[in-house]
């Protein structure tokens, strides 16, 4: 994560929330739960490949991750077009895109309210 910043309430929202999708005595509809698993999914891919770049000698990093960071976006903007319960947005807003932002170090893309 970016030095200097503390994202564990963000960290702590994202996991809380899986856990709670992944638990089968939680009180949410099945649907619900699949798409905060799969909006997971496509974060914790995101983090693997951002991961992955850190690893590699490049000349911009930061815009290889920039232009994976929209790829994740839209892949959960998908998710978040589908929920009519608005839960995986502010799991998103909430969690997810500060946590990319920082591993991105790139706080320029995001979802605004009008989705």
């Amino acid at each position: 994560m970016r030095s200097g910043t503390d994202n564990t309430e963000a960290e702590n929202f994202v996991n809380n929330a899986y856990a709670f999708a992944n638990n089968p005595n939680s009180d949410a509809p099945k649907e619900l739960k699949q798409k905060i698993i799969d909006a997971y999914q496509v974060y914790q891919n995101f983090m693997s490949v951002a991961a992955q770049i850190d690893t590699m000698n490049m000349s911009s990093p930061s815009e290889v991750k920039r232009l994976e960071k929209e790829k994740a976006i839209a892949q959960i903007k998908n998710i978040i077009n589908s929920d009519s319960t608005k839960t995986v947005e502010q799991y998103f807003n909430y969690g997810l895109l500060k946590l990319m932002t920082a591993k991105s170090k790139d706080a320029t893309a995001g979802i605004g309210r009008n989705i």
